[in-house]
């Protein structure tokens, strides 16, 4: 076991894969931090300062903000193998084309903003992630999806055709519901402004768009 968890094996013979089953949150030990790494943190504190203080003096943030929205959702429709481009989804919003690809990058940026519209009411927690999903696929038509409820079936990261054996990433196995249980999470400020996630000290669990 190391600090991110331990590996474990799911089924056996030519079939067997492993997932990782999470360590608590936050680490025991704690996060040391030697002078390197240290340094890395300062400068990072230092260029999202930079950021938080461009946003806040632009003119027009309206148009800045969304883009960057629209630049993360594609960047993150690449962990289920969707190529689209930026130049797509704008010509999709000009209504002159529109395809599944383009359809599922402006869900994803469709479900950030509303997840991010609930940040007020609710902590991090499964209501949110069901939620979040069901605006991701309430509007696109996928086999096998099942907008705002969590899978019931193993699931798997990795390019397209891999198997349980030779994916990326293998959520854990059954025991991963006991981790999305513990997943509320809160957000503070600490002296220094940076934010501090704190959590019920329980297992955390990552997975796809396929919750």
């Amino acid at each position: 076991m190391n600090r991110a968890g331990t590996m474990v094996p799911n089924l056996f013979g030519k079939e067997t894969s492993f997932s990782l089953r999470p360590a608590l949150f936050p680490p025991v030990p704690g996060i040391a931090l030697n002078g390197n790494q240290a340094r890395k943190l300062d400068f990072a504190q230092k260029r999202l300062a930079e950021l938080v203080a461009f946003v806040r003096d632009s003119p027009e943030t309206q148009y800045f903000i969304p883009m960057i929205q629209l630049r993360e959702a594609i960047l993150s429709s690449r962990i289920e193998d969707i190529e689209c481009s930026m130049d797509e989804v704008l010509k999709a919003e000009a209504g002159k084309m529109r395809g599944r690809e383009v359809c599922l990058v402006q869900g994803l940026r469709e479900a950030a903003e509303y997840a991010l519209s609930r940040r007020k009411e609710l902590l991090l927690c499964n209501r949110l992630v069901r939620e979040a999903h069901r605006v991701l696929f309430g509007t696109v038509c996928e086999t096998g999806k099942n907008p705002g409820e969590f899978s019931k079936t193993q699931n798997w990261i990795g390019p397209a055709g891999c198997t349980l054996a030779t994916a990326s990433h293998v959520p854990p196995p059954r025991t991963y519901r006991t981790c999305l249980r513990a997943l509320p999470i809160s957000k503070t400020i600490s002296t220094t402004g940076m934010a501090v996630i704190r959590s019920s000290g329980q297992p955390l669990s990552t997975t796809s768009s396929r919750p």
